[in-house]
């Protein structure tokens, strides 16, 4: 089912997809939403930019509840076996909830859902009922006990959808603040895997655990030298561009020797990265800045890393 949601999402068709989950499944066939469904749904809206919708049916399955089901027939005398639905969110749920509300252009919104999964509040429920089936195992439908949810942990993916809803707002106090806290996290998960991995005498894989479970990417990176662009703060786009390019270096040191800048977890300047810091300066009047950056993306191109584009070239005349 989650297949045919999302052929609905790569037509465009927010409202069938919509449709799909709140009274097709439950009314046609009997089939009630699960997490995997929800998320699909809520992607879609996301990316046709109903985010208000992506939270309506998050408050409709996971803070409130609802009832799903399908009426019997005159064979059952009109009955229904509609049941009690109450989906349990993954960290998924809410980066997907997350991303569509700063495609939105809502950063307080994105804000608010993050504080929301890490204190576990919300009008959520308790954890008797399934993440797989919707349902809650011997509860009716008519009284649910309310609790808040167990809270998550984000993930890099959670603190990047923050990091671009402050970058698109152009909030570069609050994109950096974030980015700082995501660095400090970071590094205390390293440092607590480290140990571990000391006391298991694993040495030959020490770096790589760190590596595939870091919170701070190229996107996140990106987000703040948005921010920094918007608000017209060439000196620290510039700054976390070199900083992009110092943790590169260093993790070419750590882990391999092997060109990672295709990873999604690496923190090497890709396109983005330089088309945001020289925008940066060109708006700010720093030309010889913006030609400076733009000559780098030209020897990086001779390498076969980073190709300037026809926006770089807009943006080095600006």
């Amino acid at each position: 089912m989650t297949q045919v949601i999302s052929a609905h999402g790569q037509l465009g068709d927010w409202r069938s997809a919509l449709r799909l989950v709140e009274k097709e499944m439950p009314a046609k066939w009997g089939l009630y939403p699960t997490v995997f469904s929800l998320n699909t749904c809520m992607s879609v809206c996301g990316q046709c930019g109903e985010w208000h919708k992506a939270e309506e049916l998050f408050d409709r399955f996971v803070r409130k509840g609802t009832t799903a089901g399908r009426n019997v027939g005159r064979e059952g005398g009109g009955k229904s076996d509609a049941k009690a639905v109450l989906i349990k969110p993954q960290v998924a749920t809410y980066n997907i909830l997350i991303s569509a509300a700063a495609k939105g252009g809502n950063w307080r919104r994105a804000e608010k859902l993050l504080d929301e999964m890490c204190s576990g509040g919300g009008d959520a429920h308790d954890d008797s009922f399934s993440g797989r089936n919707g349902r809650r195992r011997g509860a009716s439908t008519s009284k649910w006990k309310k609790r808040s949810t167990k809270a998550l942990v984000p993930d890099a993916r959670t603190y990047s959808a923050v990091m671009s809803a402050y970058g698109s707002a152009g909030e570069k106090g609050r994109a950096l603040a974030l980015l700082e806290k995501m660095e400090e996290l970071e590094q205390q998960q390293q440092q607590q895997q480290q140990q571990q991995q000391q006391q298991q005498h694993s040495v030959r894989r020490k770096g790589f655990t760190a590596k595939k479970n870091r919170l701070v990417s190229r996107f996140s990176y990106n987000a703040a030298i948005n921010a920094c662009d918007k608000a017209l703060d060439w000196e620290s786009a510039v700054k976390l561009l070199r900083r992009m390019q110092q943790k590169h270096s260093n993790e070419q040191t750590i882990y391999s020797a092997r060109d990672n800048r295709n990873d999604d977890n690496s923190v090497s300047p890709d396109l983005v990265s330089y088309n945001a810091a020289i925008s940066a300066c060109a708006r700010c009047g720093r030309l010889e800045d913006a030609m400076l950056l733009f000559r780098e993306m030209q020897e990086l191109g001779r390498g076969g890393k980073i190709e300037p584009s026809r926006i770089t070239y807009v943006l080095r005349n600006h």
